[in-house]
């Protein structure tokens, strides 16, 4: 439990400091380019975090935040790429295949330490696609506006602490597996 308490509380900092970290520094005012900087400072944050508490239980996971590098580079590759097109469906699929790189990435560090670990990607598109509808909801239930500190901050601190509770809890039943296997 403390595992699972420990990664919603580094997915909830690592996107409500990184979201409003990457909005706030962004030096436009288009509306893709600041959600592209607030999601790329959130998911590498996230990375750094997620693994200062993976690091003393799965080893070889020192390639989690490149990761996330990469996963915010096809992010804004699809995001700004396919925008050219047409700006909403390159934001929908960079982050949805971004998303998903991400997954599969950070599959490729738990495979060979933790059984099942193919079920991480299925996880982490999981997380992604339970928080959206989240923060939603956060931004209902609060009034907060959209456009204002407070109501970003609400946001994304919502969508880490939802994407967190999931892959936490993923995470939490991989290991135990890999705990139960392990004794005779």
């Amino acid at each position: 439990m403390k595992l699972w308490l420990l990664w919603v509380l580094a997915s909830t900092v690592a996107f409500g400091v990184g979201g409003r970290l990457g909005a706030t520094l962004s030096p436009s005012k288009d509306l893709i380019v600041i959600a592209y900087l607030a999601l790329t400072a959130s998911i590498i944050l996230a990375g750094v975090l997620h693994w200062l508490v993976l690091r003393r239980l799965v080893a070889d996971t020192g390639s989690w935040v490149l990761a996330s590098v990469a996963a915010v580079a096809v992010i804004g590759a699809l995001a700004f790429g396919l925008g050219l097109i047409n700006r909403d469906i390159g934001w929908v699929l960079g982050v949805a295949v971004g998303w998903i790189v991400l997954g599969v990435l950070q599959w490729l560090l738990l495979r060979d330490q933790v059984a099942g670990a193919g079920w991480w990607v299925l996880a982490s598109t999981l997380g992604l696609i339970v928080a959206v509808p989240v923060v939603g909801f956060v931004s209902w239930a609060t009034g907060a506006p959209v456009d204002s500190p407070v109501g970003g901050l609400l946001r994304w601190l919502a969508f880490g602490a939802a994407y967190g509770a999931i892959t936490g809890a993923a995470l939490l039943w991989l290991l135990r597996q890999r705990l139960e296997l392990a004794v005779p």
